[in-house]
């Protein structure tokens, strides 16, 4: 919409940061925001996929079975495999920038 377009190109307001943003620097944190609906360029997607993968393999398909091994998939994904997930996902970012 015209309104929304003009607001959104104010300096004022392209530099107020949000709420959620505001709070997490407040305590001394690093945020950085992904785009919505690109799981390519986000590594979480490709843990969550990880874990699936296992809860497929090991829970019996009842609900007992599954908050089980919710934990044990949580934990199956090494950190060595996570970080492999994120600079995948930054050399994804990366090529978008190029």
């Amino acid at each position: 919409c015209c309104a929304r377009s003009t607001l959104a190109s104010q300096r004022d307001f392209r530099e107020q940061k949000g709420k959620l943003e505001e709070m997490i620097v407040a305590r001394g944190h690093h945020i950085i925001f992904y785009p919505k609906f690109h799981c390519e360029l986000n590594f979480i997607e490709r843990f969550w996929a990880s874990t699936k993968h296992y809860i497929r393999e090991h829970c019996q398909y009842n609900i007992q079975g599954l908050r089980q091994n919710v934990p044990a998939a949580l934990a199956s994904v090494p950190v060595k495999t996570i970080i492999a997930y994120y600079n995948h996902c930054e050399r994804i970012i990366d090529a978008y920038a190029d």
